[in-house]
């Protein structure tokens, strides 16, 4: 009896809500560029975090503080705007990353060494909404 293993088939009941829908015929699978640009994406997202909330002794000063807010979040927002197609979309995840901004402004307050400034939140948002500005004009086509 206890050598002997019990073999059961789990069987899902008829009326349960399946976790994953059944995939859709006509539906194109997402491109291995596109997971290509989610995963740059994520990817940058993290550095920005890590970065925003590593002590002052251990960040890196590389070029002027506000200049690396603009040019990070502006590289974030281009991997961020190439992955989208809508504008709709675009303005939200703009907004999602000015969001991200404001709260790692906020979260350097308590990283020691760090103090939390306005302006670096301007130069994170400016570089999110020109990135997404130059996504805009490059895809309009001009006459």
């Amino acid at each position: 009896m206890l050598g002997r293993r019990i073999h059961r088939t789990w069987r899902r009941p008829e009326d349960a809500v399946p976790l994953l829908p059944p995939p859709q015929r006509g539906k194109q699978s997402i491109s291995p560029k596109q997971v290509m640009l989610r995963i740059a994406f994520g990817l940058g997202v993290c550095v920005i975090v890590v970065s925003s909330l590593l002590p002052a002794a251990q960040a890196p000063v590389l070029i002027n503080d506000k200049a690396a807010h603009f040019l990070a979040y502006a590289l974030l927002g281009l991997v961020g705007t190439w992955m989208l197609s809508a504008k709709r979309r675009i303005a939200l995840l703009v907004l999602s990353i000015c969001t991200l901004a404001v709260v790692l402004e906020i979260c350097q307050r308590f990283s020691p060494g760090r103090s939390m400034e306005i302006a670096d939140t301007i130069a994170s948002c400016l570089g999110a909404c020109s990135a997404a500005g130059l996504r805009i004009l490059a895809s309009l086509r001009l006459p």
